[in-house]
């Protein structure tokens, strides 16, 4: 699943950097170990759900939209998110986007303040029906009782439930002075109507009984007390209930289109600047450190089709989920400034840090280059809260912005997602290649990987991710894993204010890791356990600014396959990494 942080972190590797174009989830960075698994972002969506509760709580309703869309964005099937979206569009009066939202809430479920909200958009967009079941959820004594028994006697009225309407009219007592002159005139109409229907509803029951008179003595037919439907004359529906019609639409009817389910389309436009320092040892006989300065522009936009008709998912008046087209196209440029000794890293994956390592050289150099992608996908949803993916990542980097000397990835994607209760859970594969057409190299890699996540409370929330890949060298002149197997977990925390934290660790191992530039040993295989260990605290002091540190740390322990070569080799491999990342970005979501 891709993932994006409000404001876009991208994670690239010193000498190959490169971000995922599938939904901008960061590209880790630096000279990292083979395959590590890693959060994509520095805050979960709890702990971006959480700051925007905080601004909606501040009465920053504008910023709290944007929090809220970011979260919408990344995470389509948050439904927290939903209701929060609905009711700070009602704050804003834009009633038929808060409807958008509401629409896909079960009022039954709403708090008295979320539930009176609902009714209001609700009765705004003709869905009466709906607004009297919420709007009879806002209990007596409650601040807006009054206004809801006003709002409900309204909608009982347009669904011709006159006698209800007559009561919820009456016990609103305390209203402005306009709604309580209207209330008046309005509880005089609905008194008049119900007069004319209990007349009518009589002269019905009396033509019945006519009729049930004349059919019994006419032979058989009906029993005692059985009423004969007259011609012409519609059937009354009870107090309570109303049959749908123009006066009375469902409130399924006409729901604006949402796409509920896992993949998505972001767009944000976003600058960053970036500060690294990474040291490295090989076993205690050697280290190297290295500093990059980077500063880049990223700009994700694209569409999102629904496909085919609703799938019911029997959830409340707005149920139902759609199929989904989506197309992400991503493109931006970064320069970095890199100075110190450095290992050469070969990404062959962009988003998962699986690397080859090439040469150590002692460098002070100055990189330019733009990037592109586009990543189609589509999402079929099959029942309720259940869905399966399929899609196309590609990325490609050009150096000094040429189009000669490109590198870059393209990967195909298939899974399974679902969701119950407060736990999604997901299993993917991919399978696709790397190229670096500069060295002539590509390597093919598949992979599948299984995410459990689960809410813990409203600022706390953990997942669970365990990976199994495996990698084929077109040409085997440079160092990296065969296969690997990782399990990672990650603790999301939000401390409010804006401020949130992620901790994340993971085990790896890695087998038949080849390298074949040990020097007098042409090629030399080792095995590698590997421990990773990273804490992330982000700052987000207002909607379009995000600050952030990252420290992560990783443990190697190698075993090599031929004893004799076990000096030269923890001699050139590093078995220790330590890379600290400070980072800011202005975004500008759209």
């Amino acid at each position: 699943m891709k993932r994006l942080l409000g404001l876009t972190i991208m994670m690239t590797t010193l000498l190959a950097p490169g971000t995922s174009g599938a939904a901008g989830k960061s590209k880790a960075s630096g000279n990292l170990k083979p395959s590590q698994t890693r959060p994509s972002h520095a805050g979960g969506v709890t702990a971006m759900f959480a700051r925007g509760l905080q601004l909606f709580e501040a009465g920053k309703f504008q910023d709290a939209l944007l929090a809220f869309d970011q979260i919408l964005k990344r995470y389509p099937a948050y439904e927290p998110n939903k209701k929060m979206l609905a009711r700070t569009l009602y704050k804003l009066d834009r009633f038929p986007e808060s409807w958008t939202f509401f629409s896909k809430i079960n009022p039954a479920t709403l708090d008295p303040d979320a539930a009176y909200e609902f009714g209001v958009v609700s009765f705004n967009a003709r869905q009466f029906d709906a607004s009297l079941v919420a709007l009879r959820r806002v209990p007596a004594g409650h601040g807006l009782h009054d206004l809801a028994c006003y709002y409900g006697g309204l909608a009982a009225l347009k669904l011709k439930r006159y006698e209800e309407s007559e009561a919820m009219f009456e016990q609103a007592q305390v209203l402005p002075d306009r709604l309580a002159r209207s209330r008046g005139l309005y509880l005089k109409h609905v008194q008049q109507l119900r007069l004319l229907q209990e007349q009518t509803e009589l002269t019905r029951e009396r033509e019945a009984e006519k009729a049930r008179i004349t059919r019994t003595a006419g032979g058989p037919g009906l029993t005692g007390g059985e009423k004969t439907p007259i011609a012409g004359v519609p059937a009354v529906p009870a107090v309570g209930g109303a049959a749908a019609g123009p006066s009375n639409p469902s409130p399924t009817a006409n729901a604006p289109y949402e796409h509920k389910g896992f993949m998505g389309v972001n767009r944000i436009m976003s600058f960053k600047g970036e500060q690294r320092t990474q040291l490295s040892d090989k076993h205690g006989f050697s280290d190297s450190s290295t500093d990059v300065t980077i500063g880049s522009f990223k700009f994700q936009q694209g569409p999102l089709l629904p496909i085919g008709a609703s799938v019911n998912s029997g959830k409340g008046p707005s149920s139902g989920r759609r199929s989904a087209f989506g197309l992400q196209i991503l493109f931006g440029g970064e320069d970095r400034a890199i100075a110190g000794k450095e290992q050469r890293m070969v990404v062959v994956e962009d988003d998962q840090d699986i690397v080859r390592q090439q040469q150590t050289n002692t460098i002070k150099s100055h990189k330019q280059f733009a990037y592109v992608g586009a990543d189609p996908w589509f999402e079929f949803a099959l029942a309720e809260d259940f869905w399966v993916q399929t899609g196309i990542s590609s990325y490609f980097e050009y150096p000094d912005f040429k189009r000669l000397g490109r590198s870059g990835t393209v990967k195909g994607l298939a899974g399974i997602g679902a969701k119950r209760g407060k736990t999604t859970w997901q299993l993917t594969g991919t399978t696709g290649a790397f190229l670096d057409s500069e060295n002539k190299t590509t390597t093919e890699a598949k992979d599948g990987t299984a995410r459990v996540s689960q809410e813990l409370n409203t600022s706390t929330s953990i997942e669970v991710e365990a990976v199994i890949k495996d990698f084929r060298y077109k040409d085997q002149s440079l160092d990296g894993p065969d296969q690997s197997i990782s399990l990672g977990t990650t603790l999301s925390y939000s401390f409010g204010a804006g401020i949130s934290t992620n901790l994340f660790a993971a085990y790896e191992k890695q087998k038949n890791a080849f390298f074949y530039g040990m020097p007098t040993y042409d090629e030399l295989s080792a095995d590698g356990d590997v421990m990773t260990g990273e804490i992330a605290v982000t700052a987000k002091p207002a909607s379009w600014i995000t600050i952030g540190m990252v420290q992560t740390i990783s443990k190697t322990t190698w075993s090599v396959h031929r004893e004799e070569a076990k000096e030269t080799f923890e001699k050139n491999v590093p078995d220790y990494l330590s890379l600290f990342r400070g980072f800011a970005s202005i975004n500008f979501p759209f």
